[in-house]
């Protein structure tokens, strides 16, 4: 016998009857037989049971129908299709048959051809069946697994939430994330770029699901690497930006705002990519920053514009998610910006993490129970003092004029790098002495940098030079993304001994070295930084130099 072939199961007193359904189906099927009611149930509920029963209508004692009711009802034997044989005529018949769970009527008397068809196409839809059935109870298993993967995955995002910077008597940080699923397409961030700047940032990927948690991570990795060597967040923006264009095959893209506060003059500079405007609380007064600087990042190849504001000792930035305005209540009413700024002109709250809480309490209390329909991201700073200035942002003595470059390999693959250093320099009105020593320094670091901190990758270039003066202090920033290289470790040649017996190079460095007061080198964060200090006088400064600051 065939064990691979479908079993068929023949309920009839007749004998006959028993024979010649057989004879119609043994070259595909393997027949089992049964003459009364005991035998066929035995039969269903065994150990090796039939795929398929045809079953006679008219039995002495228990007839067909019972038996299909009883097959029906059992656990082991309900998902056995039946197919009914019977000789009586009449849609009643049928009616009762197909009502007990029959799947088919066969008339009598037999016709093999009309027995062995009817008999594939239950077998066939059996076989289907429970191939469906395996498939689910593997989607299942896989859908038990995904959901495990997705919860580790949601636990180590949430793990992962950047760590705020804290312990400053100037400024206070507070934020939250709320995913509205395992993991969030939302991200936010702040982090000091040096003593005096705040970076902070809050993002809102496309789409949901570890697709966006994986291109979020990627986006906040980005923003925190541009931000080390430029203090313009329209120039980050556009570093990101070009960063996922080239290989964004998936079109996923990120409304982002990017903003640096001074902390010395309360300066705020932002660029908003797309996102929800941020506001500003001071005292019970709310001041949207609206206007958007460029579409989402990863939307167009484009460059960024930003604007600035000035923070007053007291106020509170609110940056936010579309998930806070969008979120909905049992009748699928949205919370709206509206109800967002009635809220914190109404809210008296003393500290950033205050407000955060508020909010989200007041969003919990609008969705009453109706779920959460989408990520709620929420970062607040608050201004608690300044170090200097005034409100109207009047100059103060002490305070720093900013100035940066950014070089890369494709602006110096338009210019030499010496003539973007003078040209960069050349603007900032100081005298020709404080020039020259600018330019000499920076010359002979940049040339050096390129030289040992980027061997044969040339392509990779990225140098960020930043420029702080103030009335008695010029500090210079050189930070760099090559490899690990401290140009003051260079060997000093012996300046005392004979041209022709020193080696060669390092008077560049002995010249920088002796041209100002101090240089340290740090490697941090994969970075190289350089900070070098001179001190200034009042004649370094030509007629047409202002204490400003320029982000």
């Amino acid at each position: 016998m065939d064990k691979s072939k479908r079993k068929v199961l023949v309920v009839d007193d007749d004998r006959i009857n028993i024979k010649a359904i057989s004879e119609a189906l043994k070259y595909e099927f393997q027949i089992m037989a049964a003459t009364n009611a005991e035998q066929a149930l035995r039969a269903v509920r065994s150990d090796a049971p039939p795929d398929l029963v045809l079953l006679d209508v008219m039995m002495p004692g228990v007839d067909g129908f019972e038996v299909c009711r009883r097959m029906k009802s059992h656990p082991q034997s309900k998902h056995i299709p039946v197919i009914f044989i019977t000789a009586m005529d009449g849609d009643t018949n049928e009616a009762k048959g197909l009502a007990v769970g029959a799947v088919d009527y066969i008339a009598k008397p037999i016709v093999p051809a009309i027995v062995r068809a009817r008999v594939r196409v239950q077998i066939e839809l059996r076989a289907h069946m429970e191939a469906l059935q395996a498939a689910y109870a593997t989607i299942e298993v896989q859908k038990d697994r995904m959901e495990q993967e997705l919860e580790v995955g949601r636990k180590l995002q949430l793990s992962l939430l950047p760590e705020l910077p804290r312990g400053d008597a100037r400024f206070a940080v507070a934020a939250s994330m709320s995913p509205a699923h395992e993991v969030s397409g939302d991200f936010y961030d702040a982090f000091m770029i040096d003593a005096q700047h705040l970076c902070i940032c809050i993002g809102d990927v496309s789409g949901k699901g570890v697709p966006a948690a994986l291109f979020m991570s990627m986006c906040q990795a980005l923003v925190r690497a541009k931000a080390d060597v430029s203090l313009s967040p329209a120039r980050i923006a556009d570093d990101v930006n070009q960063a996922i264009i080239p290989n964004n095959d998936s079109c996923m893209f990120v409304t982002l705002l990017i903003g640096i506060i001074n902390l010395s003059s309360g300066c705020l500079t932002y660029t908003n990519a797309g996102h929800t405007a941020p506001v500003i609380l001071r005292g019970g007064e709310v001041v949207r920053l609206a206007g958007r600087h460029g579409p989402a990042i990863g939307v167009a190849d484009m460059e960024y514009l930003q604007d600035s504001t000035l923070l007053c000792s007291g106020d509170t930035i609110l940056l936010y998610t579309d998930g806070v305005t969008e979120a909905q209540d049992s009748d699928n009413q949205l919370f709206g910006e509206q109800r967002l700024l009635n809220h914190l002109q109404s809210v008296a709250v003393e500290s950033a993490a205050e407000l955060i809480t508020s909010i989200a309490s007041e969003l919990e209390k609008f969705e009453h129970g109706s779920g959460q329909a989408d990520d709620l991201t929420l970062l607040a700073v608050s201004i608690e003092a300044r170090v200097e200035g005034s409100v109207e942002g009047s100059a103060n003595p002490s305070d720093l004029s900013s100035h940066e470059l950014s070089l890369t390999a494709h602006d110096m693959r338009r210019e030499d790098p010496c003539q973007l250093i003078g040209n960069f320099l050349g603007d900032l009105s100081v005298d020709t002495a404080l020039y020259n020593v600018l330019y000499v320094v920076l010359d002979e670091l940049v040339a050096n940098i390129i030289n040992h901190g980027y061997p044969g990758a040339k392509d990779e270039i990225e140098i960020g030079i930043r420029i702080q003066l103030s009335a008695t202090t010029a500090t210079i920033r050189v930070i760099d993304t090559g490899i690990q290289f401290d140009p003051m470790a260079l060997e000093i040649p012996d300046t005392t001994s004979l041209i022709d017996e020193r080696q060669i190079g390092g008077l560049g460095v002995y010249l920088c070295k002796q041209l100002v007061d101090e240089i340290a080198y740090e490697r941090r964060e994969r970075r190289n930084h350089l900070t070098i200090t001179k001190q200034l006088s009042a004649s370094n400064f030509n007629e047409n130099f202002q204490l400003e600051v320029s982000a």
